[in-house]
């Protein structure tokens, strides 16, 4: 031995193998090279891995770069960082897999390994895809409460062609709106070649 006092019990009880410390005393497991491999604080429970000073109930401390890896044996979750941010990525020991956030039953948010993103939907087909039922509600909302502030920008295509900057449709995908990078506007009109084209009738209101 190294001439440590080991002040504790290791028991065996109803098939169940415990280490435990006396009192609040704290209980470390390790190696010669991880001293600190794993360590539970006894005053608080709280648990470090790489650490001897966990802040929170679980606390994984390593260098940048240093992977965690939560695993089925086959599928997991693996943690990395670098100097300036951490990835959650979908991990299967040779592949990424997609990842799936949620807070409770059905799909909330979903990262594709081919780098699209659905909210509502584990199918993306686009870089973002949100899809739900929201009854006869709003889908969704972007409100900027400031008083002078300003609301959506959409940057798409050149002033010099007709590329698509914003298009509407309705449940049946007929198209009611677009909106051309070369400012041409379309109403019930795809692909308008005046700066207003509507298809239909047109009532205005008030002076003109």
């Amino acid at each position: 031995g190294d001439g440590t006092t080991l002040v504790g019990s290791l028991g065996n009880a109803s098939g169940v193998l415990s280490l435990k410390a006396d009192g609040t005393r704290d209980v470390q497991v390790g190696s010669n090279s991880y001293p600190t491999a794993l360590f539970v604080e006894g005053s608080n429970g709280r648990c470090g891995i790489g650490t001897v000073s966990p802040s929170a109930t679980l606390h994984v401390n390593a260098s940048q770069g240093w992977n965690s890896l939560f695993s089925d044996g086959t599928n997991g979750l693996l943690i990395t960082t670098s100097s300036s941010n951490a990835s959650l990525v979908g991990y299967n020991g040779g592949n990424y897999n997609d990842v799936q956030i949620r807070a409770y039953a059905g799909t909330q948010l979903y990262l594709k390994n081919n780098g699209l993103v659905g909210l509502g939907t584990t199918a993306p087909s686009y870089k973002f895809e949100l899809t739900s039922n929201a009854g006869t509600g709003l889908i969704s909302r972007i409100y900027n409460t400031n008083s002078d502030g300003q609301g959506l920008l959409i940057r798409a295509g050149a002033t010099s062609s007709a590329t698509r900057v914003l298009q509407l449709a309705s449940a049946n995908d007929t198209k009611v709106m677009t909106v051309n990078s070369n400012g041409r506007v379309g109403i019930g009109v795809v692909d308008p070649d005046q700066s207003l084209e509507v298809a239909g009738a047109i009532k205005s209101t008030g002076a003109y």
